[in-house]
């Protein structure tokens, strides 16, 4: 039969406030105290989960309050906020907005579509492709050079981010819209 006195109660919340007792010890204490163990554990828990999620959407809103304007603009499919001329330094979270792995069909794609048009940049000297061409080739040498660890600025990056930025500014709305919804702010 549990133990009502007094000394084991407190022997029973002294010891699992210090972490020695788990709850299959607790039989040993009354069983309402057992009870009230329990309803202070699950309190504790649904408190906890109430500041986790609390802190998740804090954190998933300052994600979004911390963009600048014109990356606002840009999720929406208003391109012609980009910045004028748009350069690399300023493509890093943008080029991230699309997810170019998904949009590609794959890494392999995505390195091929990407190399492709690298290949003819150093035949021609100029960027060529549809809008989203380019973005999933500067999403790939963003991913591509944070995956090498280089933070070398290649002046022909920032060709392709003005070509990019020209690209977008000719879609016609209906065709800025279908990219925009395609478009997430992503956390790096």
């Amino acid at each position: 039969m549990p133990s009502s006195d007094p000394a084991n109660l407190n022997r029973c919340r002294r010891d699992r406030g210090a972490g020695q007792s788990r709850l299959a010890d607790i039989p040993t204490c009354r069983t309402q105290t057992r009870t009230q163990v329990l309803r202070s554990e699950r309190e504790h828990f649904e408190l906890t989960a109430g500041l986790l999620g609390a802190l998740l959407g804090a954190m998933k809103h300052s994600s979004t309050t911390r963009l600048y304007q014109w990356e606002r603009l840009a999720l929406g499919g208003d391109f012609s906020a980009i910045p004028t001329p748009f350069t690399w330094h300023q493509s890093g979270r943008f080029a991230h907005f699309l997810n170019g792995y998904e949009m590609a069909g794959g890494m392999d794609r995505l390195a091929e579509i990407s190399n492709a048009m690298s290949a003819q940049f150093r035949r021609t000297g100029q960027w060529q492709g549809a809008a989203y061409e380019l973005w999933l080739c500067l999403f790939f040498q963003h991913r591509a050079r944070r995956h090498l660890g280089s933070e070398d600025i290649d002046p022909r990056l920032d060709d392709l981010c003005e070509t990019l930025r020209t690209a977008l500014g000719q879609l016609s709305p209906r065709e800025a819209g279908l990219l925009a919804s395609r478009l997430a702010p992503r956390v790096m």
